[in-house]
């Protein structure tokens, strides 16, 4: 599924963001680090992990931008590993606009 303003996104950065909607359908507080178990409503509207993560991928991709920062910062990556992280979060981070770049105290200023 493309939305728009996704098309451009980095591979890295739309592969994570997958992740993390499959394991918040798995009951992972991608949030939060923790395991929280979906409701029934939940289960009856979100039957397959597939349809789910097809669905409802773009709504991670900002979790899965905060993942892989953090990911920046832990010990036992490979240069290459890192370079691959940093590479998708600076091209990804020329995809926005100058309105979503500004802090929002600059922008209540307009």
């Amino acid at each position: 599924m493309s939305r728009p303003g996704y098309a451009k996104l980095h591979p890295l950065i739309k592969e994570t963001a997958r992740e993390c909607a499959g394991a918040f359908f798995d009951n992972m507080d991608v949030f939060n680090d923790a395991r929280v178990e979906r409701t029934e409503q939940f289960r009856i509207s979100e039957t397959n992990q597939k349809l789910y993560i097809n669905k409802h991928w773009p709504e991670f991709v900002k979790v899965a931008r905060k993942a892989l920062a953090a990911r920046l910062g832990m010990p036992g990556l490979t240069p290459g590993e890192q370079e691959q992280i940093y590479d998708a979060l600076v091209s990804d981070h020329g995809l926005r606009t100058d309105e979503q770049m500004v802090a929002p105290s600059i922008m209540r200023l307009n």
